[in-house]
């Protein structure tokens, strides 16, 4: 469910996913879901509607994201989903910038309501855990970057627990050196936790917030990036 390339600008996808299975997705990336707008894309936008579905023994259960996309929108409503057995359950990035190539403006309002993130604890290097969200992630290695994209969480009657590192995760901004941090402005997360999950009932996740990362660790300045929960 993707918009990919600059001939897909302006482009709106409908998709409802329904009582599916997806499994056993080991290879690159290795996403059992992949959602969003993709490589020069500008102004997409993916309306996405899952329940009921299964996904596991995959390297991420499931990806939303705007990749080296310009003002895309991703608006995503999730019930009684289940992400186990994988490296990663669920990873939102409302803009990531790969080749050196920026990603701007870009905004995913995701609403979940009793998906459970259990048991997502495949070995990896990389990233790992239950859900993990982050404003702007910068995997380039020379410039890239983006700024003022934007992501809104609601999370309802969702189960977290059992993961690998974190079942929760939220980042505004992650860079990977001190150098090229300052590309990545202005980008904002807002996580709203209701119900089984928010750490008042008989059990509490394992969370990990920070408004920037740079190299796994928090950085010296948030360069205007935030969390809000």
């Amino acid at each position: 469910m993707i918009n990919y390339g600059p001939q897909t600008s302006g482009q709106t996808i409908e998709a409802d996913i329904t009582d599916s299975y997806f499994f056993g997705n080991t290879f690159g990336a290795g996403e059992g879901m992949r959602i969003g707008s993709f490589v020069g894309a500008v102004g997409g936008t993916v309306n996405i509607r899952m329940s009921g579905n299964m996904s596991w023994d995959n390297l991420t259960g499931r990806i939303i994201e705007n990749a080296r996309a310009q003002d895309s929108t991703v608006k995503a409503f999730s019930s009684g989903n289940r992400f186990y057995d994988n490296q990663t359950g669920t990873i939102i990035f409302a803009g990531i910038s790969t080749n050196n190539t920026r990603a701007d403006g870009n905004t995913i309002n995701f609403e979940a309501h009793g998906d459970e993130f259990l048991d997502n604890t495949v070995p990896t290097t990389l990233d790992q855990g239950g859900l993990l969200v982050i404003g702007l992630e910068n995997a380039s290695t020379a410039t890239g970057g983006g700024s003022n994209n934007t992501v809104n969480i609601s999370l309802w009657g969702c189960r977290m627990l059992d993961n690998a590192r974190s079942d929760l995760t939220v980042i505004g901004a992650r860079s990977p050196s001190t150098s090229l941090a300052p590309l990545s402005q202005n980008n904002q997360v807002t996580i709203e936790i209701n119900g089984a999950g928010n750490g008042k009932g008989k059990w509490q996740p394992v969370e990990v917030f920070s408004n920037t990362l740079i190299g796994g660790v928090p950085g010296p300045q948030d360069y205007g990036n935030s969390v809000t929960h």
